[in-house]
């Protein structure tokens, strides 16, 4: 093993290095700095150069391409292809770089644990041999990894400290005052676990009954799907034909959801105001407070109604339980907003000591006892 600064590096196994690092900030800006192309190209790189070239289609099968520019020296590209995302814990990547220099082909893993605040990064790198991993081993602390790292820890450290100030006149966050990489993560990590649930459907229970009233399974994605067409409508956007009705439902869904992280994830286009039925709001602020909540919510419809695990995330339960409990009445009110439109049904009654997913469910109209009838 060798220790250089705060970087260890360990081969281990046949043809694998292990580079772990530890970040004093919540996993999730971690991840977020790993996974936005905006914080990417702050610290990409030893000091003195530049991530020139930061594309990234960032779910499973998705593309990327990242150019460095270096001082008096050609550029470096590295491509690949993401495996799995699992926001904000792993990545699996497939990469390579253009001059080669890994001898092909290296597969990686990039996982984030976090302990009282404190990120530990440990990334597990599988060469194409023993010797193309020795190699590596040699140069790859001349090749700037802990500046890098330093680097990173410099953007991470600023995000913290950013969450922590506090807002003059402001008490607590709401989804709304939150920032918008915050919200960004939030929907990538909400939309990984929808896409799982899709995944996850077999062919003959796209047509099982969900809780929501007349929707089947398949129903539910089509709607999510629509769900993302109106928030990108504001914008002047449109899902293109991969998200039509005529598609299937993964592809529809991954298709959307790449158009709209797209968006999100574009600074300018995130703070685009625009009129909603809760009033004015930016693009980001919209999509938190609908479509990342349909998510949820429609992520247990799904999960429900097809015999999946439909356990919604304790950190997703603390947040919308103070949203559940100020939900208007209007918004129970069929065709309120317009014809044909039920945002929320009828509240259903839950015990008292029930657990805090019933309770949450109960506000939105869910009966937590709900079961999918037997098939005919």
């Amino acid at each position: 093993m060798r220790t250089t600064g705060d970087v260890i590096i360990e081969p281990r196994h046949a043809r694998d290095l292990v580079i772990t690092r530890t970040f004093a900030a919540p996993r999730e800006l971690v991840f977020d700095a790993w996974t936005q192309p905006e914080l990417l190209r702050q610290w990409y790189g030893p000091r003195g150069w530049q991530l020139t070239t930061c594309e990234m289609d960032l779910r499973a099968g998705g593309r990327f391409l990242f150019v460095l520019e270096r001082p008096n020296r050609a550029d470096m590209a590295l491509r690949g292809t993401y495996q799995a995302v699992d926001a904000p814990t792993r990545l699996a990547t497939s990469e390579r770089w253009d001059d080669d220099w890994t001898d092909g082909e290296t597969r990686t893993t990039t996982m984030f644990d976090e302990r009282d605040g404190v990120t530990t990064v440990s990334r597990i790198i599988e060469f194409t041999s023993a010797a193309a991993r020795d190699r590596a081993l040699g140069s790859i602390g001349r090749d700037g990894l802990e500046e890098a790292f330093e680097r990173l820890d410099d953007v991470v450290r600023a995000g913290r400290d950013d969450a922590a100030r506090p807002v003059a006149g402001q008490n607590h966050a709401s989804p709304s005052d939150v920032g918008r990489d915050d919200i960004a993560s939030r929907y990538r990590r909400r939309a990984a676990r929808f896409e799982e649930l899709i995944s996850g459907v077999g062919t003959v229970a796209w047509a099982s009954q969900s809780p929501c009233q007349d929707w089947t399974a398949r129903d539910v994605v089509d709607h999510v799907v629509d769900m993302h067409a109106a928030m990108l409508a504001p914008l002047g956007r449109s899902l293109g034909p991969e998200s039509s009705a005529v598609a299937g439902p993964i592809d529809a869904f991954t298709s959307a959801r790449a158009q709209l992280q797209l968006a999100l994830d574009d600074p300018a286009v995130a703070g685009t105001a625009s009129d909603t039925p809760t009033g004015t709001l930016t693009f980001a602020e919209h999509v938190d407070a609908a479509l990342s909540v349909d998510l949820v919510m429609h992520g247990w419809d799904l999960a429900r109604a097809t015999g999946q695990d439909d356990t919604i995330q304790d950190e997703d339960l603390q947040l919308l339980w103070p949203i559940a409990q100020a939900i208007p009445e209007q918004f129970r009110v069929p065709g309120a907003f317009r014809p044909g439109l039920v945002v929320f049904g009828p509240q259903v009654p839950v015990a008292a000591d029930a657990a805090l997913q019933h309770k949450i469910l109960g506000m939105y109209g869910r009966d937590p006892a709900w079961q999918s009838p037997p098939a005919a």
